[in-house]
């Protein structure tokens, strides 16, 4: 077995070669001057299973990824395996209005050509996989991770942002041991919105919000100020995915919020790694 990193988790590419004990591929990865990408794998892979570590975000790398497959099948190679880390365009998951294009169906469709297993870790909704109709699709959440983190960090009660995402909470909350409720979002008038716990106080507690993505950040720091301004002790944000599109990074920062995501993104607050979790399942596979 064999790990081939493209541009976009190569520390993750890093961590999954030494907990798999694979060696990582050399492989030149670069743009021409009209920005179309070049793919070049330098070592021999033929009747190797190779294990490829690329999300499917920002655009330019999806192109990317379609390269390195295919330069693997130029090289014979044997099974191909590919983690997709961030499934980008996951969120467009059905149609909503006629004719528009179902964004996590097309890229499902196309980034499985010549690939064994689809490795995906929590998509925006887990029946993406149902999308994959030639390559074996398994999908890997790390709330547990995330619940376990938290833990660590003092949390006491494990929130979701909202109802929708309790399951998310639940997940991570049961891994830690902890108790867990979701936020209410109610609207008080056309211009004040209060987030709340459903249920549980939080008054001199040490909170833990959990998600599958920031994006903005503007639900996840709205909700840290209210818990707070309920008597919350300290809130910690742990989330899957770091998007932190829109300048959130620098807000969370200015607003002192102590915030982690994992390494399927590489940011600056990607503390929590998946590589574990991948390589168990990568060796059960």
């Amino acid at each position: 077995m064999k790990v081939l990193s493209g541009t976009t988790n190569m520390l993750l590419a890093e961590r999954l070669s030494q907990c798999l004990n694979a060696p990582l591929l050399v492989r030149t990865i670069k743009r021409f001057p009209d920005s179309e990408a070049y793919v070049r794998i330098e070592d021999e892979v033929e009747g190797e299973r190779v294990v490829v570590v690329q999300s499917t975000y920002p655009d330019e790398r999806i192109v990317e990824l379609f390269l390195m497959v295919d330069a693997l099948k130029e090289l014979n190679a044997g099974e191909i395996d590919l983690i997709i880390p961030y499934f980008g365009y996951a969120r467009q998951d059905r149609v909503f209005l006629k004719g528009e294009a179902l964004s996590a169906r097309a890229i499902a469709r196309r980034v499985e050509v010549d690939v064994s297993r689809v490795y995906t870790i929590n998509l925006h909704k887990a029946y993406i996989t149902e999308y994959f109709e030639r390559a074996e699709a398994i999908h890997l959440s790390v709330m547990p991770e995330l619940g376990r983190y938290l833990a660590e960090k003092g949390a006491e009660v494990i929130f979701s942002p909202d109802k929708g995402a309790l399951p998310y909470a639940k997940e991570a909350a049961e891994a830690a041991s902890l108790p867990y409720d979701h936020l209410n979002k109610r609207r008080i008038d056309a211009e004040t919105v209060v987030i709340e716990p459903a249920e549980t106080s939080v008054a001199g507690m040490k909170v833990g919000i959990v998600d599958d993505i920031i994006a903005t950040g503007g639900t996840i720091r709205t909700a840290r100020r209210q818990l707070l301004s309920q008597g919350a002790k300290e809130v910690f944000v742990a989330a899957v995915h770091g998007l932190f599109t829109s300048g959130a990074l620098e807000k969370f920062r200015s607003e002192g919020v102590d915030v982690a995501v994992t390494d399927t993104i590489q940011t600056p607050v990607s503390r929590i790694s998946v590589a574990e979790r991948l390589c168990k399942a990568i060796l059960e596979g």
